[in-house]
């Protein structure tokens, strides 16, 4: 339903001559609208909100409110376009183990849930107390506990992991404190061999590649990465000298 629909309805409804009186006295037009009326109204103008902002692809840049959620995933949804089509023989291949690992855990412990509910829906309580499904709780508890130490100590902020056809491989991780303007990056490259190379740690104000409209660009972005990982300044400066 769009909102040019809904609004005529809601306006509709809010006609006085449509509203019924009451003890011959005429009732007022939002006196007249039911509790669902306003939710639907409610719910529209969200939907519209939301459309907007999305077709708008921009993101409030000064607002306090997202600088540790919006424009940290935006920045960190650039890296991986950005490190997976470097040239040769540059390139990194994304590596996905970690986050694999971590949605093996997550799926099994909701699946586990998911069927100790069926199960007490199903059979009802007598057959909860049951040891198996005794188990599966335990089990359950178990896995989302791996889970939280995996997320924290195991990726610990990782947002890319690659590897190039040489062997080199690179481990990136963000961090963004609420309220903070500031991007922090900890990269850590190393040889085949597992001798590491750079171990780096640095940091950007949102604002380097955010335009003032809260507009991503992708160009100002890739410098200062570059700027700051030795192998990228590498595959950069074998970009220039392709283009000419």
């Amino acid at each position: 339903m769009s909102l040019a629909r809904v609004s005529s309805s809601f306006l509709q409804r809010a006609t006085p001559h449509l509203c019924p009186a009451i003890n011959n006295c005429p009732v007022l037009a939002t006196e007249c609208l039911t509790t669902f009326d306003l939710l639907v109204l409610k719910i529209s103008l969200l939907a519209f909100i939301l459309k907007y902002i999305m077709a708008s692809n921009k993101v409030p840049v000064y607002s306090t409110n997202v600088w540790a959620t919006d424009l940290k995933s935006t920045s960190d949804d650039a890296l991986l376009p950005y490190l997976t089509n470097l040239p040769a023989p540059y390139a990194f291949t994304p590596d996905y183990s970690k986050t694999n690992i971590r949605f093996l855990l997550g799926y099994s412990a909701v699946a586990i849930a998911g069927f100790t509910f069926y199960a007490d829906r199903t059979l009802g309580w007598e057959a909860t107390t049951s040891p198996w499904i005794i188990a599966a709780v335990g089990t359950y508890f178990v896995l989302n506990s791996i889970l939280t130490y995996w997320i924290w100590a195991v990726e610990a902020g990782e947002v890319y992991s690659g590897k190039r056809k040489t062997g080199e491989t690179i481990s990136v991780s963000s961090s963004a404190k609420k309220f903070s303007k500031l991007y922090k990056l900890h990269v850590i490259y190393k040889s085949a061999s597992g001798k590491v190379l750079q171990d780096k740690r640095c940091e950007a104000p949102f604002t380097t590649w955010f335009s003032a409209d809260g507009v991503f660009h992708p160009e100002p972005f890739r410098r200062w990465v570059a700027s700051e990982i030795d192998v990228l300044r590498l595959a950069a400066k074998e970009n220039e000298k392709k283009s000419g």
